[in-house]
């Protein structure tokens, strides 16, 4: 029987020796990806077999002790034993050769003995967790929203993450499965736990999960201050001369200065927000939100140079309330992005600003949880805008969902998610899931019970279509929102799919040709192309499906070319 293979459990176990036991010693090998084997057995007489390990590696051998790492004397037992041999484990990240021996020996006599061997597969060693580190205290910028990216070794294709406020995780506040070895999450104050479990290809578990926690603590209080600097804005050459009225619910303090920057010391402001208007002779005025401490600098624009703008702000969503809506107004230059106005609307949400004429600037609306890009903006005279915001998805009235509010955000670059969950407002975790619709494939996911946060997804492609499916369980009932977004288009509210937009651009097209193909071909056929052009430019349409349809319709229109020219 000497050589013979056994597989036990999944196994190969090579076995050396008599079958029967009546050598002095049996020889079983067993590959890394084991690391506990159990040997039960029934001795005959008082004889009972030693059991010895012996770690392989190059040429060397070391003989350990079951269990008793570091000593060579044999264990004698009639209990079952439990073999754990040194760095059997597979190395996070390799491929660890090593192999390992272990000899079931007699003692004196043959004892005649059946011995079973039972394998158990282990868990490889837990990711590292990198930050916060165990027992940090992370500065709190606001009361009820503080991102915090967690960061582990990267040493698995996907993970499992896990949130609570609770060290037994008896209530999970986030829960995730992330391709990477970052989670960003947005949480309120406190105390938090955190744990990562890594997963193999076959999406089996790979190791114990790392466990750590943190705490997000309000931040300490600093003493007030702010410093302002102005410049012209075409030149950028610095203005000497200018003055500075810095105000906010309490305080009202003017200063003027002729050397070039004016200051707010700890005695005059204290730690918070307040709003400077920057004016100067021959310049326009500005108006910027300061949160002291901080320094900033205003650019002016001449007064000759620059026309007055008045938008409006219309929200049909009720999101961005006027009174704690600011406008941000920036434009690009060599040293980077200049920032010329932040100001929030006044109460009949109407915010003006002196703007330089044909320079081109970005305006982006902000409240203390959402961001909306408005996009660009050139001014050419004294004018009226209306900012009409409604590609965010309406909040449902608190009373239906229990008190359950959420938005669902579209831009150009992102999707972003907000809500807000009372307490006893959830039985369970909502589920927030976004596919890739051309493969299927679900490119991000969260479930949380938490009382409120945002999470952020980037577009991965600007080609491709996204299915959105958010459901939650609430104590007024089931909440299911579906919909359809992509990149290059942010507003796509009404669950479509790519195919019924080029199904009905399609049929709209072969109508129109059909229409004014009956009287002429070539006057339907030009109108035709216009259309689809159009189609293209207002993304109901790519490319390729331009062309095909304008194809089909010529041909159409090819049927009748015997009508009137």
């Amino acid at each position: 029987m000497s050589g013979s293979t056994f597989y036990v459990d999944g196994l190969t176990v090579y076995k050396s020796g008599n079958a029967n036991l009546d050598t002095d010693e049996c020889t079983f090998l067993f590959t890394e990806d084991y690391i506990n084997i159990t040997i039960s057995y029934t001795p005959d007489g008082f004889y009972n077999p030693s059991v010895l390990a012996v770690f392989l590696e190059d040429i060397s051998h070391y003989i350990d002790d079951v269990g008793k790492l570091g000593t060579v004397t044999a264990v004698y037992t009639t209990d079952d034993i439990t073999f754990t041999p040194t760095s059997s484990f597979r190395a996070k990240g390799s491929s660890y050769q090593a192999k390992n021996v272990l000899y079931v020996g007699t003692s004196g006599f043959t004892p005649g003995v059946q011995y079973n061997i039972t394998v158990s597969i282990p868990f490889n060693q837990p990711p590292n967790l990198y930050y916060p580190e165990n027992g940090t205290v992370i500065e709190s910028n606001y009361p009820d929203y503080n991102k915090v990216i967690l960061s582990w070794e990267d040493c698995a294709n996907q993970y499992y993450g896990v949130i609570s406020k609770y060290s037994d995780f008896s209530t999970i506040w986030y829960e995730s499965t992330i391709q990477d070895a970052e989670w960003d999450v947005t949480l309120d104050s406190g105390t938090y736990y955190w744990k990562i479990q890594a997963y193999d290809e076959v999406n089996e578990q790979y190791s114990e999960p790392s466990v750590g926690t943190f705490s997000i603590g309000n931040a300490p209080s600093k003493p007030g201050y702010a410093k302002i600097y102005a410049k012209n804005e075409s030149t950028g050459v610095n203005l000497t001369n200018f003055s500075v009225d810095l105000y906010n619910d309490t305080t009202y303090i003017t200063k003027s200065t002729t050397t070039g920057s004016i200051e707010f010391s700890s005695s005059e402001i204290v730690e918070g927000e307040y709003i400077a208007k920057i004016y100067a002779n021959g310049y326009s005025p500005r108006w910027r939100i300061i949160e002291s401490p901080e320094t900033i600098t205003a650019y002016l624009a001449a007064e000759d140079m620059a026309s007055l703008v008045s938008f409006n702000l219309i929200d049909y969503t009720n999101q961005f309330k006027y009174r704690e809506t600011k406008l941000l107004i920036t434009r690009p230059a060599d040293a980077g992005t200049l920032t010329i106005s932040e100001n929030y609307f006044d109460a009949a949400g109407l915010n003006k600003v002196y703007l330089e004429n044909n320079v081109n600037y970005d305006l982006t609306l902000q409240t203390t949880s959402l961001e909306r890009s408005v996009g660009p903006y050139v001014a050419t005279q004294t004018d009226f805008v209306s900012l009409v915001v409604g590609d965010i998805e309406l909040i449902p009235p608190s009373t239906v969902y229990g008190g359950f509010n959420y938005s669902i955000q579209k831009t150009n670059e992102s999707v972003i998610l907000t809500w807000t969950a009372p307490a006893g407002s959830l039985y369970s975790p909502f589920i927030y899931n976004i596919t890739d619709t051309s493969s299927g494939e679900m490119v991000y996911s969260i479930s949380s019970i938490a009382p409120q946060g945002i999470a952020t997804f980037n577009y991965p492609s600007t080609e491709k279509q996204y299915y959105i499916q958010f459901w939650a369980n609430t104590s007024g009932g089931e909440l299911l929102h579906q919909e359809y977004c992509r990149s290059d288009q942010q507003l796509i509210d009404l669950q479509v799919s790519d195919y019924w937009y080029n199904v009905v651009s399609f049929f709209i097209l072969a109508t129109f040709g059909l229409l004014f193909g009956y009287r002429s071909s070539k006057i339907g056929a030009f109108l035709t192309s216009i259309l689809a052009l159009g189609l293209y430019v207002a993304g109901f349409l790519r490319v390729s499906e331009a062309i095909a349809a304008f194809v089909v319709v010529l041909g159409l229109l090819a049927i009748l070319g015997g009508r009137k020219q």
